[in-house]
Formats: structure tokens, C-alpha cells, sequence
């Protein structure tokens, strides 16, 4: 995990990150950061407790979090960054959203950054990943692709911060093999879905383009001379928030209360409720 590129998204209070320590750990602990006026500061560290498959979470508040693993050795840190973010579906705020079998779905966020800034070291851009959906098993949904506008401003374009196509990873037709995300389908839900919730998850970033660096190589080489072609570079950063939505609008059966007195109708006769 590297605490610049692999940001946590999370909506509401508070998010979180699940891990499976190493052997010989015998504590897991984290320190939460608050942020006001523009200042972040600590309180200290809390004690995490493992669940019984082992693993920790850790709740994460927006901002640098500190987890302090123990063990024998001693104690080793990972600073994980975390953001929130606004999500509105269909132009409806999460909470009020309902969807439909075969209705277009369209996920705004606001506002999620790219992992790698285009800078001196990278020229690379970003595309908004899911790869679990549900009735698209094996399919991912981006956001529009990468490219663009995307480079230099895609925290501020919102055409860069929507979810709303099927897409899939492949090369451009440069020659040089460059990475894309190319654009398929509108995501829709599937006309035929019979679940009570849409849910996407297992969101992460797609971060491809080229340089000279590996990603995060610029930390101990920047300013030393290069020679040669740039490199082709992909990545997959950060988390992204699952997204659960409501479904609505199926029909599971007809009460009738009062039997209609017509029950035929030739063609040119007028349908009345009333008979």
C-alpha cells in the first residue's frame, strides 16, 4: 500500500480497511487524524481487535491514519490516507435513489483525484474502475475511460468523476502499445435482474500513461538526467467505496378485491373501471 497513490474513498462518517497481518504480530493499533482549520493533529492510538478470521479493520477518518503494528521486532507503521466523497445516482442523492430493471444507471462523485498527477516524472491519466457489478459478472464499469481533459483536470471535469459504461482494458492503435480503457455500453440494469439491491464493488482506479519512473520512483530519482524513450506504465490504485441501490418496480402479483361485472370487451367498446 503507498499512502500517496492508494487513497481509501468512503461515503458517510467514517470508512475502513481490512488487512491480514504477518506472523508474529501481537498488536494492531491506529491514530486517527482531525482536521480543523486547516490543520491536522493526533490524539493518539487505539487498540484494534482481531476478528475471529484474523484480520483487522481499521476505521479511517478523512486524512492521514497512522497504523502502528507490533510485534517481537518491535513496531513498524503504514500511514493510509483516506477521503470522503458525495456520490448522487442518477442525479438524486444516494439515499434517495430507486432504480429500475433496464433503467440507465449514471454515478456522479464528488470529487475523487487522480492517483498520479501528470507531472515532469509521469504523464499519466485515470479512469474510475468497478470489477464486481451486479448481472455483469466478469465485466468492469469505469467512469468515461481516461485521457482527455483527464489529465490535467480531472478532480475538477465532471465527466471524469461519472460511473455509467461497461468498459475493458486494451492497447491504442499508436503502435507503441500504449494502455486505454476503452468505452463500451451504457451500464443499465440488467431488464431481467430480480434482486432487491444494485450493488457495485471492488472499485479501484486504472492509472496508465508513460515516463521514465516506475510509479513513485520520483521520491529518490527526481532531477536526475534521462535518456531514451519513456516507458509504458499500468497500474490499479486506491479503493473506491461500494455502492448499494435500492430496486424497485417489480410487479410480484395482483390482488383483485372486487370482480368486474365485464370481463369482455369487442373491439370499439370502451374500457370503463367503474363496470
Amino acid at each position: 500500500m503507498d499512502a500517496d497513490y492508494d487513497v481509501i474513498y468512503f461515503m458517510d462518517e467514517q470508512g475502513e480497511y481490512t488487512f491480514t497481518p504477518g506472523a508474529g504480530v501481537t498488536a494492531v493499533s491506529v491514530a486517527n487524524p482531525t482536521i480543523s482549520d486547516g490543520k491536522m493533529s493526533f490524539t493518539g492510538f487505539t487498540a484494534l481487535t482481531a476478528g475471529q478470521d484474523g484480520r483487522y479493520t481499521d476505521p479511517l477518518t478523512e486524512g492521514r491514519n497512522i497504523v502502528k503494528v507490533d510485534s517481537a521486532k518491535g513496531s513498524e507503521y503504514q500511514v493510509i490516507t483516506a477521503k470522503q466523497v458525495d456520490v448522487t445516482v442518477n442525479g438524486k442523492p444516494l439515499e434517495d435513489a430507486v432504480l429500475v430493471p433496464g433503467e440507465k444507471v449514471s454515478i456522479q462523485f464528488d470529487t475523487l483525484y487522480n492517483p498520479v498527477n501528470r507531472m515532469y516524472a509521469y504523464n499519466t491519466s485515470a479512469a474510475a474502475v468497478y470489477f464486481n457489478v451486479s448481472g455483469y459478472e466478469g465485466k468492469k464499469v469505469p467512469g468515461n475511460g481516461r485521457g482527455g481533459y483527464g489529465y490535467y483536470f480531472f478532480a475538477s471535469n465532471p465527466y471524469n468523476q461519472v460511473v455509467e459504461h461497461l468498459v475493458s482494458a486494451g492497447k491504442d492503435d499508436s503502435g507503441y502499445g500504449n494502455s486505454m480503457v476503452n468505452v463500451g455500453d451504457e451500464l443499465t440494469v440488467p431488464a431481467d435482474f430480480d434482486g432487491d439491491v444494485f450493488t457495485l464493488s471492488n472499485g479501484a482506479f486504472n492509472v496508465g500513461g508513460f515516463s521514465h519512473y516506475k510509479f513513485g520512483e520520483h521520491r529518490t530519482k527526481m532531477g536526475q538526467s534521462t535518456s531514451g524513450m519513456s516507458a509504458n506504465m499500468l497500474s490499479y490504485f486506491g479503493q473506491l467505496p461500494d455502492i448499494s441501490i435500492p430496486v424497485g418496480g417489480k410487479l410480484d402479483s395482483i390482488n383483485v378485491t372486487t370482480q368486474p361485472e365485464m370481463t369482455e370487451y369487442c373491439i370499439g367498446d370502451v374500457f370503463d373501471p367503474a363496470v
